[in-house]
């Protein structure tokens, strides 16, 4: 902040090389009421008669907060863990203090700040702790360092006015909730690098429509907390509903791409996603857990991949549009399929074609068409297309 004040007062002096009275009105001119500094990073003066003189765009230097992290007896580098006085609605993060980089930012360091609208993070930063920034209302740009590798537990979570976030491929982990509520986000971004994601991250954002991951990602879902040796690990139970999903009640989320190699869709996952149109399961998941695809109002079409060998309970639920169901293996094997009876997919009758608890038709794959058999599709395209 001292540098921020010599380059104020530098400001000031130019502007009263007019006759100024030191305060309050006089014969010899006037006084300065207040300084602030408006949204836009100015120097604003205020004058005795209630007039504002614009002193433009100033230097800021912000008073950070820092911990020392320490190893092996030796301070390693810093930690950002909060800021004294924010002089700027931009706040960029440094890259060194004391000669060390600063590699982390502290847990709930800016958390609640209502005045930050812009955030850059250095190259030189490598875990993001959680509750970093969680309720920053008026965050709307982020800009995340190519070195960072953990984002910890909601790190961004209800920044409302977040709108788009690119998450570069130096990142490994993703914690829970780390971007849930941030229901002005429109625009995610993934690099290739992700491996893990815990439960919830993008819960409740609202004005997110599409989304691709990244064919890195391994692990989606599940609890993880973010500890110095490492991460620990909990595990879901069928109707435990703690443990919500991925991106529960994104009401306005049409289309999501899952990677080509992933296991099990986790319990909650889609739930409450009433606008859902599209999705790719990619060709390995082996199970759908409980609620995954709970009221889903709008979904018309789906497509299981033949690697699919259990549906738990309410897996498919509540998803009153549902016409078509394009099952990438053959009759047999889709009654081979281990599905609970609470779930609308449950119910298949082989005379008419239709999934009695749902009243959609199922459709089995064949490359070739085979006359006399109408429940037949195959791919055109890349899109599913039933055999006339």
């Amino acid at each position: 902040m001292k540098k921020f004040l010599a380059s104020a007062a530098a400001v000031l002096l130019s502007l009263l090389a007019v006759p100024f009275s030191a305060c309050g009105n006089g014969s010899d001119g006037l006084g300065i009421e207040r300084t602030y500094i408006n949204d836009k990073g100015e120097l604003i003066i205020v004058l005795t008669d209630g007039k504002e003189l614009n002193a433009g765009k100033t230097e800021v230097y912000e008073d950070f907060y820092y911990s020392e992290i320490v190893k092996d007896g030796q301070i390693t580098g810093y930690s950002v863990r909060g800021i004294g006085n924010l002089s700027s609605v931009k706040l960029e993060i440094p890259s060194s203090y004391r000669g060390r980089p600063v590699t982390e930012i502290g847990e709930g360091a800016f958390l609640g700040n209502r005045y930050i609208t812009e955030v850059k993070i250095p190259d030189s930063v490598t875990k993001i702790r959680r509750y970093a920034f969680e309720n920053c209302e008026s965050l709307k740009i982020l800009d995340l360092g190519n070195g960072i590798e953990n984002i910890g537990d909601v790190a961004f979570g209800y920044c409302t006015s977040l709108e788009a976030v690119t998450i570069p491929s130096s990142v490994r982990f993703i914690g829970s909730d780390a971007f849930s509520g941030c229901s002005a986000l429109t625009d995610v971004n993934f690099e290739e690098g992700v491996k893990r994601m815990g439960r919830s991250v993008f819960t409740g954002c609202n004005a997110l429509e599409e989304i691709t991951f990244p064919e890195s990602l391994t692990e989606i879902g599940f609890y993880y907390e973010l500890t110095d040796g490492g991460y620990t690990t909990s595990t879901l139970t069928d109707g435990d509903f703690s443990m919500v999903g991925m991106f529960m009640n994104c009401g306005n989320l049409k289309k999501v791409r899952l990677p080509e190699k992933f296991p099990e869709i986790p319990e909650w996952f889609f739930s409450g996603c009433w606008s859902l149109q599209e999705v790719y399961l990619g060709k390995t998941v082996t199970k759908v857990g409980y609620s995954a695809f709970y009221d889903i109002s709008n979904l018309q079409t789906i497509v299981i991949p033949k690697s699919v060998k259990e549906m738990a309970a309410f897996s498919f639920y509540k998803i009153p549009l549902l016409k078509e169901v394009f099952y990438e293996g053959s009759e047999e094997e889709w009654n081979a399929i281990k599905i609970n009876n609470n779930n609308s997919l449950s119910s298949y009758n082989p005379e008419t074609g239709i999934i009695d608890n749902s009243e959609a038709v199922l459709y089995f794959y064949s490359e070739n068409k085979i006359d006399g058999v109408t429940n037949l599709w195959h791919y055109n395209n890349g899109t599913p297309e039933i055999w006339k």
